[in-house]
């Protein structure tokens, strides 16, 4: 086993250094910052220029390590703040490895090992080679990194000297900066009894959606009140846009599903005739980039971790075979079965692999789609855009609404380029290029700017309609609530009425602390919060839990005496708080230093 974990280790130890470059308060990737001859560059972080190709490659590795860690495409406005991450992330970086340079801040060998021992990242924590039991065992990890033929791989040495000379200098950083600030006595003890203090609870609560207003009763009278009560809310820093767009989907073509269809039929014959293997098919062919690399491989589920068609045709197979196509919403899937564990004649867990293809455009199709909006494009630029679309049946065009530089477009989201189109200075055109995402192309007509200053009522009008109805949809809640309480005030339970009542939401809780999540209420809620007040068989008032109206009943609630001082308990909860108070302080610190330095960016100008 041991001689197996140490031909493993340079793969290991690979990922941990990645996982450690992406840490939350520090930036990870090479350093970009050097001379670069095209003299072009995103920003400057002190006298360091930061060129904007070498930038571009870092937002593009982000981005595709964040796919291979969901297994999917990234929705688009979590791609559009990537290139900010990961410019925050570089001006942390490069600012701390210069203070700390200062400082004379370092790690000796035992710190550096201990923090690598005490940080493992989730690449070690899920890996099996380091599990025990199911569980993470730390110290076969340890005896990876106690063996000296490891250091000499070329990615865990420049892990040992980020770790020396940043993450234990930013920890070391840390604890001077929360020097003073000692979490109280009062406050531990709050943190104890909040994750000490247990109880069960009843609860129910009302759906919101049940409630919801006909935009049609309120009035422009009911409008125009709230929009002269409330003009600040409706007041613009900097002038807004709005365009005209039309969008012709990405949508895939019946031969497009066919052709993926017929791709893993031929995948599954090869197999099955020994001409390939599944590991070879599902590397060279599944759409899952995670799995792949895995040949294939999804580990352990059980019932319920998977979609309903999928689940059905794993659990149903017998060890070693292979399915027939199987389609879910994801695309088409064969699946192959490593191993099932069984309970009497149940199956209760399968190991199992698969290949995916998406069900996605062909590039023949998107070529046909990208004819027909470039022969829209340049109809419109003829005849003008309202004129054009109206001519066109079945085309979808609408205008986006007012919307601000640098936000997302309204009715369309991120497309490269439209931000660029709708607040360009020097227009020569009324008609833009085709654009495009990843759910359709595009063409997009300028409509009207307005200046800044407070937004003319028709402009807002929807906003107020969409405001008034959810506070009438509240209210309607809050009140079928009360007179819910009203009458079952002395109800033996009430943790059934929704099997009953389609208003109403309600269930039992395990035994729980105070910060505990449960579903339908959240995490630390305000409902669960106020059952630790009453004594057990009270019911509640109706209480606002953030917007979604509840009822609770305590069952049980098993109080805790203040932890003695030093004791176990009493030291856990000081030192989560002590770490989170380091945490605040370095973060309360970094911002006011970095304000002081000398940073600029144009990230406007190249990222949208």
């Amino acid at each position: 086993m041991i001689s197996k974990m140490r031909d493993f280790a340079p793969v290991i130890m690979w990922g941990v250094f990645a996982a450690f470059m992406a840490t939350v308060f520090f930036g990870w990737g090479m350093d970009f910052t050097s001379n670069h001859k095209d003299g072009v560059y995103v920003g400057s972080i002190g006298k360091e220029q930061v060129p904007l190709q070498n930038f571009m490659k870092e937002v593009e590795t982000a981005k595709e390590r964040m796919r291979q860690e969901s297994g999917a495409a990234l929705p688009e406005d979590k791609e559009r703040q990537i290139p900010r991450q990961i410019w925050e992330q570089k001006v942390q970086k490069t600012l701390l490895e210069k203070l700390f340079t200062k400082m004379d801040l370092g790690g000796t060998a035992d710190e550096v090992y201990n923090y690598i021992l005490e940080n493992p990242p989730a690449q070690v924590q899920n890996d099996s080679n380091f599990l025990t039991d199911g569980k993470y065992d730390k110290s076969k990890f340890a005896k990876i990194l106690a063996n000296p033929k490891i250091y000499d791989q070329a990615g865990v040495m420049q892990l040992e000297l980020e770790t020396r000379n940043f993450y234990v200098p930013a920890q070391k950083l840390e604890v001077l900066l929360s020097v003073g600030k000692t979490p109280s006595r009062l406050e531990t003890e709050r943190e104890f009894r909040d994750q000490m203090e247990k109880g069960q609870f009843e609860f129910c609560g009302v759906n919101n959606a049940q409630f919801a207003a006909n935009p049609k009763s309120i009035t422009d009278a009911m409008v125009s009140t709230y929009y002269h009560a409330h003009p600040d809310s409706f007041r613009i820093s900097d002038e807004e846009a709005e365009l005209y767009f039309a969008a012709i989907p990405k949508m895939p073509t019946s031969a497009d599903e066919q052709s993926c269809l017929q791709e893993l039929l031929d995948a599954k014959k090869s197999i099955e005739s020994g001409s390939s293997t599944f590991a070879e098919e599902a590397k060279a062919l599944s759409d899952d980039e995670a799995s792949a690399k895995q040949n294939g491989e999804l580990g352990w589920f059980a019932h319920g971790q998977m979609v309903p068609q999928f689940e059905a045709v794993a659990f149903s197979l017998d060890t070693g075979k292979i399915s027939e196509p199987v389609k879910t919403q994801f695309g088409y899937h064969i699946i192959k079965v490593e191993e099932r564990e069984m309970h009497g004649d149940t199956v209760v867990r399968v190991r199992a692999s698969h290949i995916l293809r998406k069900i996605e455009a062909s590039n023949n199709t998107l070529d046909s789609l990208e004819s027909i909006a470039e022969k829209l494009r340049t109809k419109m630029s003829g005849k003008g855009f309202v004129a054009a679309a109206k001519e066109e049946k079945g085309l979808y065009w609408d205008s986006t609404g007012l919307f601000a530089k640098g936000k997302s477009i309204p009715k369309v989201g991120f497309v490269s380029g439209a931000q660029s189109f709708a607040f360009a200075k020097n227009r020569k055109e009324a008609v833009s290029e085709k654009l495009e995402n990843s759910r359709a192309f595009f063409v997009f007509a300028f409509k009207r700017h307005v200046d800044k200053g407070i937004l003319d009522l028709a402009d807002v009008k929807n906003r107020i309609v969409a405001i008034l109805a959810d506070s009438i949809s509240s209210s309607n809640a809050k009140n079928y609530l009360d007179a819910v309480r009203t009458r079952l005030a002395n109800a033996p339970t009430i943790s059934t009425l929704d099997s009953t009542d389609s208003k109403l939401f309600s269930g039992k809780t395990d035994t729980i602390a105070r910060t505990a999540f449960v579903p339908q209420l959240g995490s630390a809620s305000a409902a669960i919060a106020s059952g630790f007040a009453l004594a057990p068989g009270t019911l509640s008032k109706v209480i606002d839990n953030t917007g979604r109206f509840a009822l609770v009943k305590p069952l049980f609630v098993a109080k805790v005496a203040p932890a003695a001082l030093n004791s176990p308990e009493y030291t856990k909860s000081f030192s989560a708080l002590a770490s989170s108070h380091q945490q605040s302080a370095f973060m309360e610190w970094y911002y006011t230093y970095k304000m002081a330095a000398d940073v600029k960016d144009e990230l406007d100008r190249y990222f949208e």
